[in-house]
Formats: C-alpha cells, structure tokens, sequence
C-alpha cells in the first residue's frame, strides 16, 4: 500500500495524519512508503532522502537500511520494462525493484517534471535508441567480489575498492568488457554451503572451475551467496542466449534503417559517397 505507512510499526494510517496513530512517529517528512515486491526491500520517500530498508530471504524485516541523500542521487530513473527504480550515489550503480503499480507516484516524487517547450525536438530516435540500448544496463547483480552489468551489445565486469581486496585478492578499480558475440557460454552456480557464481566463458579463456575458492579470483567470474543475486544471474544467462540467438530483431531494425537514412543524406547532397562507404562499415561492423 502506498500512503503513510509508519516505517516503525508499519502500520497504515490516513493519508492527512502527521503523526502515526499506532506509535506516534512523526510522519510529516515522509512522502510514500512502498511496499517490496517478491524478494525485494520496501523504499521509503522523504523530501530529503530515500531510505531503503531491507528484508532477508524469508521475507521479513531485518532492521537493516540504506539512507540515500536525494541532492547526491545521480542518474535517477524509473524502470518501466523491468519495474525498477535505478540511480547513481557515491559512484556505485543501485537497483532496486518496485511494485509496478507504484511506478508512476516514484517517477511523479523521484524525476523533475517534464517541459515540452525545453525537449529537443530534433533529437533524432535512432540516436535515443540506441543510446539507452549501450549507456543503461538491462540487469545488474552485485556480488562479493564485483558487479555484474549486462547491456544490449555486452557484459561489463567491475572490481572496485575493498570488496576486491578481501575476495578478489587486489585492490583494483577497473571493468573489464566482454562482447556478447565473444561469449560462448555461462555458467551459474546456485550458492549453498560455498558461494554461487557467474561465469562468462571466452574463446582462449582459462576459467576456474574448481568451485567457490578458485572462481574467486577468476577474472571472468564473479560470486555472491544470496538468493536474490542467483534469480538475478539467472535472468542475465538467459538474456544473454535470446539476445545472441537474434530472437531480438530491434537492432538489425535499427541499422537498416540507419543506412536508408545515410543513403537519402547522400542523394540529397550533405554526405559524400565516400562518407557514406565509411558510415556503413561503421553500421555493419
């Protein structure tokens, strides 16, 4: 339920009351309580702050959250496609799932209202497309020993600060890109009395795969020990194989509609055929 809902005693009170009618919490900086999807965290907004607070794996409370300052969230975005409330704090990329119900009151107290008159009309679709396609990650799994990211076109492997230091064996703050059409399988562990993992196999790669201690420190795996994160890499190996079996036309769409337009510009004397040989390869390749 949305409203105010009292993060303490979690009890639904009218939407006008200031104060909560079961504990008395002061409720007057709240904006929404949303409650968690399956296997999710509810997300509190205040005017200053969101504050996630967490649930284990059966569930329930755990006591636990996450404060996140409003004025240092960066690149805040409401998922439509996978119900997801996404944004940048302190440099580290955050996921989070919602309700799709609540979608739209998120992206009304969450994103700055909309101005026709300051949109650029002449930004051209194919651009935006493919923009969101390479810069916005379809899923995200953060693991012991580092994130997971996986675009449109590749899978992005990032090892930062302590984290690598204590399960990855260095002190390393880098990515290391893979290419989906360099990606010849992977390969999930579901944790249990070791830690689960993901691993992506590449041609000349050498994985480890003498389980949880060894995929540690393999630079094309990355581990995790929850529930949550194993369904997540669930999702990723299955996107992965639909997007390299082309069961996605929306790319090759794009290109062919990409070169159409190239060979139009060039008839209409603003490319030159050379420009346009160049653009192509660029398209195709």
């Amino acid at each position: 339920m949305t409203g105010k809902r009292c993060p303490d005693c979690y009890f639904t009170n009218a939407e006008a009351v200031k104060f909560c009618t079961n504990c008395g919490k002061d409720l007057q900086n709240i904006l929404v309580y949303f409650e968690a999807p399956s296997g999710g965290d509810d997300i509190e907004i205040t005017r200053d702050a969101v504050i996630v607070h967490k649930r284990n794996l059966t569930g329930e409370k755990s006591g636990k959250k996450e404060v996140f300052l409003r004025s240092n969230m960066e690149d805040v975005k409401i998922g439509r496609i996978l119900s997801q409330l996404t944004f940048t704090y302190n440099g580290k990329f955050r996921v989070y799932n919602l309700r799709r119900e609540y979608l739209d009151r998120a992206e009304e107290l969450l994103l700055p209202p909309k101005n026709p008159d300051l949109e650029d009309s002449s930004a051209d679709p194919l651009e935006t497309e493919y923009e969101q396609k390479t810069t916005r990650p379809l899923f995200f799994l953060d693991g012991r020993n580092g994130q997971v990211e996986l675009y449109d076109n590749r899978v992005e492997i990032k090892r930062e600060g302590l984290k690598s230091i204590l399960f990855y064996g260095s002190l390393t703050k880098g990515t290391k890109t893979i290419y989906l059409q360099d990606i010849t399988g992977v390969e999930i562990k579901k944790p249990g009395f070791t830690v689960g993992y993901i691993q992506f196999t590449v041609p000349g790669g050498f994985e480890k795969t003498g389980g949880g201690v060894s995929s540690t420190n393999d630079e094309n795996t990355v581990t995790f020990d929850g529930e949550k994160e194993y369904k997540i890499a669930l999702k990723i190996k299955e996107r992965i194989e639909k997007l390299k079996s082309g069961t996605s036309s929306t790319p090759t769409i794009s290109v062919v509609d990409e070169i159409k337009k190239a060979s139009e510009l060039v008839e209409s004397g603003i490319l030159t055929e050379e420009e346009f040989k160049k653009l192509k390869k660029k398209l195709i390749g």
